[in-house]
């Protein structure tokens, strides 16, 4: 998928500006941005439910900007499953087979694969009412990928499960689209979702893509000061510099090194390590470190070496 210099306004606000983005095939990309910000709206663009503007929109090298969404080769699940509730699991996913006009033998064989694939083989002839939200939302993917569309859309999919459930189920969603081969464009506001579901990251900043890379890439070297806020772990000197976490020291101590004096808050507890949350009174700014020795509430010196200070552009 291609999408080029895409524009689109609401009441004299630009809520995407220029928007361009090139996906490879098979390719899972995170699209990250604030609430507000277009991730939806760019969604609806794609799909067909919405005009841009300005801009176009490219499948497999060919233009949809002008199609009309049923006839575009895009799937979407949404925040929340929109199965029909008159219908059973095994109906639900055979609805787009049969309106494609696939023979019932064939399309009942290709549904029985998929929702043996999901794990709901004892569920399919339940109703939605009947259902777990995960399993809901695993019928509402199941539905869309079983057409094998080009492009996977899913805004948000996750949002109304558990923590628990959301990890479960996005790291099956994840294998199941690899599977199936789909190219897929997930949006979040989740950082730790965004980069478990993407092969890259991009992400929607004042209507425009201000970055896009690796999860590694976008962690350790965010391109902006709001992307280094929502992606990634660190202080900011001003607008201009920021020093990532995994340069902050509260053990080591060199006489050309920057400092600060930091107050030891709350303790947290993150990927086996028990760790506080330090406020710098000087620059406004917490930041969660290790601490070999020290109290809560008690002072302690953060440095930080002057080559491992980014400067933004």
């Amino acid at each position: 998928m291609e999408l080029k210099e895409l524009h689109k306004k609401y009441k004299k606000r630009s809520i995407l500006s220029g928007v361009s983005l090139r996906m490879e095939e098979g390719e899972i990309v995170s699209l990250v941005g604030l609430s507000g910000s277009g991730k939806s709206t760019l969604l609806r663009i794609i799909s067909g439910l919405e005009s841009p503007d300005a801009g176009s929109i490219h499948l497999a090298g060919k233009d949809v900007t002008s199609m009309k969404p049923k006839d575009r080769p895009v799937g979407m699940v949404f925040q929340k499953p929109l199965l029909f509730p008159h219908m059973t699991v095994l109906e639900n996913v055979l609805y787009g087979l049969k309106m494609k006009g696939y023979r019932k033998s064939e399309a009942k064989k290709e549904a029985d694969g998929f929702i043996e694939m999901a794990g709901l083989s004892e569920v399919l002839d339940h109703y939605p009412s009947e259902l777990s939200g995960g399993q809901m939302q695993r019928v509402s993917l199941i539905r869309s990928l079983i057409l094998r569309p080009k492009l996977l859309l899913l805004d948000e999919p996750f949002a109304s499960l558990d923590h628990t459930r959301r990890m479960e189920i996005r790291a099956w969603v994840k294998d199941v689209i690899k599977e199936v081969g789909t190219t897929a464009l997930f949006v979040t506001h989740d950082r730790d979702e965004a980069s478990e579901m993407g092969d890259r990251i991009a992400v929607l900043e004042s209507g425009r893509i201000s970055q896009i890379g690796t999860p590694e890439h976008v962690y350790h070297h965010p391109a902006t000061p709001f992307i280094a806020g929502l992606m990634s772990d660190g202080i900011h000197l001003g607008n201009e510099r920021f020093v990532h976490r995994e340069h902050l020291s509260t053990e080591r101590h060199h006489p050309d090194d920057l400092q600060w004096v930091g107050l030891i808050r709350e303790k947290k507890y993150r990927m086996g390590h028990h760790m506080y949350s330090i406020h710098i009174e000087e620059l406004q700014q917490s930041v969660v470190l290790e601490v070999a020795d020290g109290d809560q509430g008690g002072p302690v010196t953060i440095t930080a070496s002057e080559k491992n200070i980014q400067t933004f552009d």
